[in-house]
């Protein structure tokens, strides 16, 4: 038996007990209150002052009736206190206490499952990091809520899908790929000069470190971008994911940007938009009617130039997840990327045609103090805490 059980049994009690004395009308509620003073029981019920007018009685007469009829054994009440006018105080006996401890060792993990989720499937997607550094504990912040939320509506009979998608297409990734060749070039003894977007961190320097260990100087000459590229997103992912893993996180589904593009997911979602009439045609762009779901503006989705705008694969990996058939989405951000919410949300709204399928949380900014004063943290520097410095 659990709490919410026992205080079901008590309000039945109650009310057989208003029966037997012949007070109780049909379908009155039997209330049950935490009282917000400890010293007056962990329950606090009005019910003798509620029936004073039926019985002509005084409340602190009809109170000492109903006690004294309750088996207080079977209950599991300690005590009943009558207070001021007519309150009953319930004290609950701490031996209940042993019966959830047998009960919790019985179960184990199972204790407390619950099934108000039944039948519906959420995907929650959380920390996302780009594969081009460690992760540091701004991100483990987000990690940790992430997984959190899936843990309790796991724990309430939801079926979760925990995503984490992989931004290994565009120029970030273009910039890993040019900082690992460069420091590829450098530790063979050449001459090589970091982008200026390039990424500084020692993980980089550790990857060009492995591909000289493995491949010697094969790739001194030429363009190997591509190489350096793939290479440098599997190496990072693999520490994403080991530092993941003993951070206690785990992941079901690592999903590809590169995967949209190779696809054509993303073209067919353009032409999606377009075809159901989401979109219009002004000053030599197409525009995404945004605002008639709650955005502040319309958004650019092809430029003039025929290019597609950083918020158009976005969509069509939101798409995806609208195709997989999940009731439920929800997005784990950074603070940093708050005002994205609106633009995504709305492009998720005319897709489903539902303005509660997608939700997103921000994860405010972990905030860091280094000899009394505050300490800025940067990938790009490589200057920043990781997830394995705080395992």
């Amino acid at each position: 038996m659990n709490l919410q059980e026992l205080i079901g049994d008590i309000k039945e009690e109650i009310k057989k007990v208003l029966i037997d004395l012949t007070y109780y009308s049909d379908g009155d509620e039997i209330l049950l209150e935490v009282p917000k003073d400890k010293s007056n029981g962990d329950y606090s019920s009005n019910v003798a002052m509620k029936y004073a007018k039926v019985a002509r009685k005084a409340p602190r007469m009809i109170a000492e009736e109903i006690t004294s009829k309750l088996d207080k054994d079977k209950l599991y009440i300690s005590k009943v206190e009558i207070a001021g006018p007519g309150f009953s105080n319930i004290f609950i006996d701490k031996k209940f206490l042993t019966n959830v401890i047998t009960e919790i060792n019985t179960l184990g993990y199972e204790y407390g499952n619950q099934e108000l989720g039944k039948g519906q499937h959420y995907n929650i997607e959380f920390v996302s990091v780009n594969p081009t550094g460690a992760l540091h504990i701004g991100h483990a912040r987000g990690a940790a809520a992430g997984d959190s939320l899936c843990r309790i509506l796991k724990k309430t009979g939801y079926e979760v899908t925990k995503e984490y998608y992989v931004n290994d297409a565009g120029n970030q990734i273009l910039n890993l790929a040019y900082s690992i060749d460069v420091r590829y070039k450098e530790l063979l003894g050449k001459e090589a000069t970091m982008p200026e977007d390039g990424y500084f961190g020692p993980e980089i320097i550790k990857t060009a470190q492995d591909i000289i260990d493995l491949h010697g100087d094969k790739f001194l000459e030429g363009d190997h971008t591509e190489f350096f590229r793939k290479y440098g997103v599997d190496s990072l992912l693999d520490i994403l994911k080991k530092d993941l893993t003993e951070f206690g996180v785990e992941f079901d589904v690592w999903f590809s940007e590169k995967s949209l593009y190779e696809e054509d997911l993303v073209n067919k979602t353009v032409q999606y938009l377009i075809d159901n009439g989401f979109t219009y045609e002004l000053d030599g762009a197409v525009w995404l009617k945004t605002s008639d779901y709650n955005d502040e503006k319309d958004r650019v989705i092809i430029k003039t130039d025929k290019n597609y705008t950083y918020v158009v694969p976005d969509i069509a990996y939101h798409k995806n997840k609208l195709d997989r058939n999940f009731d439920h989405l929800i997005n784990i951000l950074g603070a940093d990327h708050a005002g994205y919410i609106k633009r995504i949300s709305s492009s998720v709204e005319a897709l489903s045609n539902s303005k509660s399928k997608l939700i997103c949380k921000v994860s405010q900014l972990v905030k860091l103090i280094k000899d009394k004063k505050p300490f800025k943290m940067s990938k790009r520097k490589g200057d920043y805490i990781t997830v394995d410095d705080l395992v």
